[in-house]
């Protein structure tokens, strides 16, 4: 199939039924939304070019720089469309936690603005102060206050979800700005008034990519808590065995949040699903991919690892 521009590939990603035999809950067919497979490894490749695409003629003709609060995939999927588009891009954060993560943004050329203090929240007040003298020269995506964050969602990824399943049951997908969750909980929601959306979150002090913790989520402006049905917590040990069942027994390479989400289904859906009389129908979301994690994993699962590996790597460099 031939496409013209790298925006054309973003979303219509593969809807995947997970084996029952694997995740082994009963009633219940599993589908898993690839995300992972959009051309810059995330579901955020959409949240970006949804933020961006209709402003984009003003950006370039003003050469603004394009602004963001954001650690990873949001970050990495708004370089390179500004990139693309002979634009720059500068993310402000104190996120990220992982060194792939800020190597992957400096290859793809974003500037990393590192944020003072210890909040790893949106610091409105400091962006301000960075861009006062030249606020023109600036556009500020905002993922975590703008309505196009999940408007996206709504347009693009819970319609193609309904085209491929029709009403659909339950829906789980991981919080972060919360923006992909509720964008397809309101789409499917209209299609199903029944639907059960579950919010995934991580444990507190456990730092699990792409999931925030229950008190962090007060402080993102598009969550809305009276959609979601219930709140599942997972911890890190859950999320990495999530993930690897996902990668080892369905192929699916995704990152330690996709994980959570899938050990999440099974923690909240494993007793009752035993009581349904009709086979039920529940999405969700594979959010990223496990390759920028790999230092993630050797810290929280050394055992995956070959002691050779630090002099595996050092062949590998000669």
């Amino acid at each position: 199939m031939l496409y013209t521009h790298i925006t054309e590939i973003i979303g219509n990603t593969p809807l995947l039924r997970l084996d029952p035999a694997v995740h082994q809950l009963a009633n219940v067919e599993l589908y898993a939304k690839l995300e992972h497979l959009n051309p810059f490894g995330s579901l955020k490749d959409r949240t970006a070019w949804g933020l961006v695409k209709d402003a984009l003629p003003h950006i370039i003709e003003q050469q603004q720089t394009i602004v963001e609060f954001s650690s990873g995939n949001t970050a990495k999927a708004l370089t390179i469309l500004a990139s693309v588009h002979g634009l720059d891009f500068q993310t402000i954060t104190n996120r990220i936690k992982v060194p792939e993560v800020y190597n992957v943004l400096k290859v793809v050329g974003a500037a990393i603005d590192t944020l003072p203090g210890t909040t790893e929240c949106p610091d409105y007040a400091y962006l301000e102060q960075q861009t006062r003298d030249h606020p023109d020269h600036y556009f500020h995506t905002d993922q975590y206050r703008n309505a196009k964050n999940y408007q996206v969602h709504y347009e693009t990824t819970g319609r193609e979800i309904f085209e491929d399943l029709g009403p659909v049951d339950y829906l789980y997908g991981g919080l972060g700005t919360a923006g992909s969750t509720r964008g397809v909980t309101e789409f499917l929601h209209e299609k199903n008034p029944d639907l059960q959306s579950i919010g995934i979150v991580a444990e507190l002090d456990h730092s699990i990519p792409g999931l925030r913790n229950i008190d962090e989520m007060a402080d993102m402006g598009i969550f809305e808590k009276n959609l979601y049905q219930d709140l599942v917590v997972v911890d890190i040990p859950h999320a990495l065995d999530g993930m690897l069942t996902l990668i080892r027994r369905c192929g699916v390479l995704c990152g330690p949040g996709s994980g959570a989400v899938y050990a999440g289904i099974r923690q909240h859906l494993q007793h009752q699903s035993l009581h349904w009389t009709r086979p039920v129908k529940v999405v969700f979301i594979v959010c990223d991919r496990m390759e920028w994690y790999i230092s993630y994993l050797q810290k929280h699962r050394p055992d995956l690892f070959d002691t050779q590996i630090s002099d595996a790597a050092s062949i590998a460099s000669v």
